[in-house]
């Protein structure tokens, strides 16, 4: 395997060429060296800009220079790229579908973005047909034609022609396409190969789908002679992922917090001694990312916190080598990126000033185009510079806070701090406690409403190595640091996160908690006495377990206050002690509880 090259910055002259323009230099720079390699396949520079430039007249056999959309329904795979030259070199603008979404989904992605061509596998074919609206042509990438010439083809694609469609929403929300044209992408493959000098010999892991923000570390390895090194989350999982990273010798990994944590919790022997770079994005890091990065992995390695939009590309990034200081509490997402200017504004559109809490927006002449077909979104989004000139600003809806020495500490989402009984949650500061944990791999805390009428803070939790924490212990540490309406009423222990494409967690996909007894600080005693087994099923039922020990804590159980006057009101009805007393509102288990009604049954007296 041959070294890396030295590195050749990324000239901003190359913002006036086309993706492909650049592609194809590297492509006769490099025709031997390694472009691409995924499961199934690997291809050199060589072999990836022949077959890209016989699928690209593929294409324009069908649908002509026309450069409307085309979709790709694609796996996570070195045939999807040779699909994305392609449509570039034709001069088309690429939708990239995930064929693991729901149909209904996919249906309403074409539909929204009316492709003209749909380009697809062998192994999707059915699934394709099924989706076709009318008038939509059907190209199979494993019947690329090997008589088709496989030269340049010579097209001039102008920097402001549309490159791609990133479609942002859920499945259950309305699609919005995020239109980047050659142009801005550059920029922003500019702005990334630039801070992790990336060069002919690296090796780069594309984690992240194909159908977002992926291209970044794709076209960052592909437009600067590098390795792109493919690799499906979904399919291939977390553990295999720490694996692959050290038998591949990746040289940069770009993966989200929660990923990383994992990667660099579970380092396999021999290490990762390639690799040099990890950038982290899509999820909040907090301080124990950067403890596990500075003992687990080589000196030689930098960590990069990073805060992008699929509409801005990066807007800042903060470069830590094992020796750079870090405040305790937070890990700040850094200084603006090359060409961008972030602005901290408040409702009425002013500067809040230095460590003030301001929505984050972004000023700069490199933004996405704006949305697919939406100018109302656009305009409402994307506005124009109030002191004139070419560039734009963009409302990002992230609040942030600088510090005094000008970097940005990234503070979540204007619309991410739900209520609980009508006090504000902040979700950020609960998981980052239970990730200061030792025994706590990752966190994810969510406000369920799977009965409205009742709301519950729920934490989701992937133990660290060892025997997983018990709630007893977790709730004793948060009892000490956060609000009581901050505390999580109940703890779901998962195997792993479900996670999108781009590695995030897919917080839709979290279960509803099965009432299913976690490890709790005592042994689980089965009631002794027919008011215990009364009290154990009344309790269950309140709490929305499948049972309760009798020396278990009401409070590790989920309890709360709404949920204890409700058990109190059914043990009023079903023994006839009366209003509610001390004595019973102040048992905190089962046991307590039948000793207070037991007394009262013996003697008599009410409970008042």
């Amino acid at each position: 395997m041959s070294a890396p090259s030295p590195f050749v910055e990324f000239s901003a002259a190359n913002l006036e060429l086309s993706v492909p323009a650049c592609f194809e230099r590297e492509a006769a720079r490099h025709r031997e060296r390694l472009a691409v390699t995924s499961e199934r396949h690997a291809l050199t520079y060589g072999d990836l800009n022949q077959a890209a430039n016989r699928l690209a007249r593929m294409v324009l056999a069908l649908r002509g220079p026309d450069p409307g959309p085309v979709a790709l329904l694609l796996g996570h795979d070195a045939l999807a790229v040779v699909a994305i030259m392609a449509a570039l070199k034709a001069g088309k603008t690429y939708v990239f579908l995930d064929p693991r979404t729901i149909p209904s989904h996919l249906t309403a992605l074409l539909r929204d973005a009316g492709p003209s061509l749909l380009i697809t596998a062998p192994e999707y074919l059915d699934l394709a047909r099924h989706l076709l609206p009318a008038g939509v042509d059907l190209l199979d990438v494993g019947a690329i034609d090997p008589e088709v010439s496989a030269d340049d083809l010579g097209i001039h694609v102008p920097p402001h022609v549309p490159a791609v469609i990133s479609y942002t929403s859920g499945s259950t929300s309305e699609p919005k396409g995020v239109v980047c044209c050659h142009r801005d992408v550059l920029h922003r493959m500019m702005t990334y190969v630039n801070v992790v000098r990336a060069r002919p010999g690296d090796r780069l892991s594309v984690l992240h789908g194909l159908s977002t923000t992926g291209y970044r570390n794709l076209f960052g390895a592909l437009l600067t002679g590098a390795t792109a090194c493919l690799y499906d989350l979904r399919q291939g999982g977390l553990t295999a992922l720490a694996t692959w990273i050290g038998r591949e010798r990746i040289t940069i990994c770009h993966a989200a917090a929660s990923v990383f944590r994992h990667v660099a919790a579970t380092v396999p022997e021999g290490g990762y001694p390639a690799l040099r770079v990890i950038w982290l994005g899509a999820e909040p890091v907090v301080p124990t990312d950067v403890e596990l990065y500075r003992s687990r992995l080589p000196d030689t390695c930098v960590l990069i916190n990073g805060l992008s939009t699929t509409e801005t590309g990066t807007v800042c990034h903060f470069v830590m080598d094992k020796t750079t200081p870090v405040p305790d509490d937070v890990v700040p997402v850094g200084y603006p990126a090359r060409d961008k200017e972030v602005l901290l504004l408040d409702e009425d559109g002013l500067d809040v000033g230095m460590d003030r809490v301001g929505e984050i927006v972004v000023r700069s002449e490199y933004l996405a185009d704006g949305y697919w077909q939406r100018h109302d979104l656009t305009a409402k989004a994307f506005l124009p510079d109030p002191a004139g000139g070419t560039a734009r600003l963009y409302r990002t809806g992230d609040l942030g806070r600088r510090l005094s020495d000008g970097r940005l500490v990234h503070a979540g989402r204007k619309d991410a701090s739900p209520k609980l009984r009508g006090q504000f949650v902040d979700i950020r500061a609960v998981e980052t406690m239970l990730l200061g944990h030792p025994g706590i791999r990752d966190a994810v805390v969510s406000v369920r409403e799977d009965q409205p009428e009742e709301p519950r803070l729920v934490a989701y939790l992937v133990a660290a190595e060892g025997a997983a924490p018990t709630v007893s212990t977790l709730r004793r540490a948060l009892d000490d640091a956060l609000p009581a309406h901050m505390v999580p009423t109940v703890f779901v222990y998962l195997e792993a996160m479900p996670r999108t494409p781009n590695g995030k967690v897919a917080r839709s996909a979290l279960p509803t908690p099965d009432g299913q007894r976690l490890t709790m600080g005592s042994t689980y005693t089965r009631p002794r006495t027919p008011i215990e087994e009364t009290l154990a099923r009344i309790w269950a039922e309140v709490l929305l377990v499948d049972s309760v020990g009798v020396h278990d804590e009401f409070m590790d159980l989920g309890g709360d206050s709404l949920r204890a006057a409700r058990i109190i009101n059914r043990v009023r009805e079903t023994f006839s002690v009366g209003a509610p007393s001390a004595r019973l509102l102040d048992a905190r288990t089962v046991a307590q509880m039948a000793v207070a009604i037991t007394a009262h049954l013996l003697s008599s007296e009410d409970l008042e």
